[in-house]
């Protein structure tokens, strides 16, 4: 494994390197050559709205793991895939990717959805998917309020991997805003093979000061209603709700035996 803190451009070339993870910052990631490479995490590539780091990939067939894309970022290429402010025009796409993790500022706008479902495009294996949306203080007694105008998701053209391969969504910090919400039920109602939609609210030591706290099993069974549908593809998924965020950590333990024991621990039993 190679790991990356504070430099400018990482230029990856390696016939043996198979896991690539950053904590730190950087200003372009360039993978040029790596037939190995199996797993990618920058933690902190889209960490400021105003920073955007730069992610270059031109070969790297056997990636599974990619982690943490900005989809509202052109600062992306992949392959002869062409990014732009507006759109996404997909040319090349990576069948053996089957974990995405996405960093989401907002979903507020009709074309930032579009966005979205244009870059599931390039993954069409895809099986899990993590969610990171920007940490908007909000008490879970306001879940009902819907904070933003959420964007419609009707009528969009469906990504293969959503109605063919995904079995589970990972929302890390879930507030219950609009487009989370909505976000959730597009994703329950058409992803046919889903098991699992996983809402970690947000309640963290980096909260705590703000007065955020944990929402109330009455909260949680309300907002499992509005988002249980009887149209949902898939008939089999269920929906968990944790106490806390998705540990930062997540992605390097979560293949160890005493991260899985306690996963669940701060699951809500409705």
């Amino acid at each position: 494994m190679c790991k990356m803190h504070e430099c400018g451009r990482v230029h990856v070339r390696s016939p043996s390197l198979r896991f690539l993870c950053s904590d730190g910052f950087f200003d372009e990631l360039f993978i040029d050559d790596a037939p190995k490479l199996e797993w990618v995490l920058g933690y902190d590539m889209y960490f400021y709205s105003f920073r955007t780091a730069r992610l270059t990939i031109v070969h790297a067939p056997k990636l599974g793991f990619l982690g943490y894309l900005g989809v509202g970022s052109p600062a992306i290429q992949i392959g002869a895939t062409i990014f732009t402010e507006d759109q996404i025009i997909v040319k090349t796409l990576m069948p053996n990717l089957k974990t995405l993790a996405v960093k989401l500022k907002n979903m507020s706008r009709a074309g930032e959805v579009k966005r979205f479902m244009q870059l599931l495009e390039l993954f069409p294996n895809l099986e899990t998917l993590y969610i990171q949306g920007y940490r908007c203080l909000v008490q879970p007694e306001d879940w009902s309020v819907n904070q933003d105008a959420a964007a419609s998701w009707d009528d969009l053209r469906l990504a293969p991997c959503v109605h063919n391969h995904l079995e589970r969504v990972v929302f890390q910090d879930y507030s219950g805003h609009g487009w989370q919400r909505q976000m959730a039920k597009f994703l329950h109602g058409n992803s046919r093979f889903l098991k699992t939609l996983e809402f970690h609210c947000m309640d963290h030591v980096e909260t705590r000061p703000f007065g955020i706290r944990p929402p109330s099993p009455d909260l949680v069974r309300k907002q499992r209603e509005v988002l249980c549908l009887d149209s949902r593809a898939s008939r089999d998924a269920c929906f968990l709700f944790f106490k806390h965020m998705l540990a930062t950590h997540h992605h390097v333990s979560c293949h160890q035996e005493s991260y899985k024991r306690k996963y669940y621990d701060n699951l809500y039993e409705i």
